[in-house]
């Protein structure tokens, strides 16, 4: 080359021949790389610019400390990873724990619960036994005050006597006793009889009916002793009872005679008593008697069915 170019300081290229020859390696200055230069200097600020190596270390320092600081994050998070690995350990365990407690709190209300429903189903039995054993006695009470009862309590009875005789303008008239034959008295004593014809046929008979819509016999008295005589007296057919209670016969005609007599007809008699004893007990005694002047048979099953008397 003809000559070097050197730069100036002012930035403007400077040529400056030198002489023609073998360069001498003592002569040629040596070129640095970038970073071996010293820093050069702003001329308008005075700046200098930093050199990349330096950069380059401060680069590698922060990289190492960002590694500990990374190391020392994991070694921190470790620990706590370990205490809550050790806390997640203790909370299984203590699940654990609490289930089996649970289990067997489970088994034990089960087995209490079982041992309830034992007790309550023997308890129940042995009021149930209670029970049968206070009915028991109960039953025993009442049939001994039953008995007791029984035994003086009013009976009374009723018994009927014959016709004595049919005749025309003649009632109907049959002689009845009643009789007291308990060991007290009879209370609020009550009776209805009634006297009537009935026709002597199969059809009749199956109708018989003993109710008192019609006019018949009624008395009642406050009181009968057992002591007492029997009540000895005549019933009779009645044609109507008198605006004061009085008793009105029917008299027989003639045709009604001949109707008894032929046994196209026979005789009923049929009596309700109602009373009470002296514990208070109310009673009632039925009774039927069928007659027939002629001696014929009568069809009057109904009316051997209807007696009976209570037994309270």
């Amino acid at each position: 080359m003809a000559g070097t170019e050197d730069v100036r300081s002012d930035g403007k290229q400077s040529t400056q021949k030198t002489p023609e020859g073998p360069l001498s390696t003592e002569n040629v200055p040596t070129i640095s790389s970038e970073n071996d230069r010293p820093p050069r200097t702003n001329a308008k600020t005075g700046s200098q610019k930093m050199p990349t190596r330096f950069i380059e270390w401060l680069q590698l320092v922060a990289q190492v400390l960002l590694v500990f600081v990374g190391a020392y994050a994991v070694f921190i998070y470790g620990g706590q990873l370990k205490v809550f690995k050790a806390q997640f350990s203790e909370m299984q365990r203590q699940t654990g724990i609490l289930n089996k407690q649970a289990q067997q709190s489970a088994q034990d209300a089960l087995a209490a619960s079982r041992q309830v429903d034992r007790q309550l189903k023997i308890a129940q039995e042995q009021t149930r036994a209670a029970q049968r054993q206070a009915k028991a006695a109960q039953s025993g009470i009442e049939l001994v005050q039953r008995q007791m009862r029984q035994d003086q309590r009013a009976w009374l009875t009723i018994n009927f006597g014959d016709i004595p005789g049919i005749a025309e303008g003649k009632p109907l008239s049959i002689p009845i006793k009643i009789t007291n034959t308990g060991k007290t008295a009879a209370m609020e004593f009550a009776a209805q009889i009634a006297v009537r014809r009935i026709e002597n046929t199969v059809e009749a008979g199956a109708k018989l009916d003993f109710g008192f819509e019609f006019p018949h016999m009624a008395e009642t008295s406050s009181l009968l002793l057992s002591s007492d005589p029997p009540d000895v007296r005549s019933v009779m057919e009645v044609e109507r009872v008198g605006p004061n209670g009085q008793i009105v016969p029917h008299n027989l005609s003639g045709a009604e005679v001949n109707r008894l007599r032929s046994g196209e007809d026979f005789v009923l008699v049929y009596a309700r008593l109602t009373y009470k004893d002296i514990f208070g007990v109310a009673h009632a005694t039925n009774a039927c008697h069928f007659s027939s002047p002629s001696g014929r048979n009568v069809y009057a099953r109904k009316c051997s069915n209807y007696g009976s008397m209570d037994n309270n």
